[in-house]
């Protein structure tokens, strides 16, 4: 009997050596390998930044004229509607259209993902 459960120790410990050489080796303070796959219910998975194309208005005038006119710009690889926006309207078409207008106002047109 005493033979039986000495077999019997020996055999379990065998299955455990053989499942612990299956199991992938992990570094102290790694996740477990499934953990990548888990999400807590309120976490959206991580999305890749999308670049925004956008284009504005412009509404030129001529220095000491009643002349207006508008002239659009346009852009795209923008990482925000909030940059495509601060560099659009920086971005001053009037003087290319006509010398000596400049920009009195700028409206953003669109701004989507593209």
């Amino acid at each position: 009997m005493m033979r039986m459960m000495m077999v019997a120790v020996v055999g379990m410990a065998a299955m455990v050596s053989i499942a612990a050489a299956s199991a992938p080796a992990t570094v102290p303070g790694d996740a477990p390998a499934d953990a990548a796959l888990r999400m807590d219910d309120d976490s959206d998975p991580p999305t890749a930044a999308v670049p925004f194309r956008a284009s504005g208005l412009h509404t030129c005038s001529e220095a000491g004229t009643d002349f207006t006119f508008t002239c659009r710009v346009s852009g795209e690889l923008f990482k925000t509607c909030a940059e495509a926006e601060a560099t659009l309207s920086a971005d001053d078409c009037c003087p290319r259209k006509k010398a000596g207008a400049a920009s009195t106002e700028f409206n953003m047109e669109h701004c989507t993902p593209r």
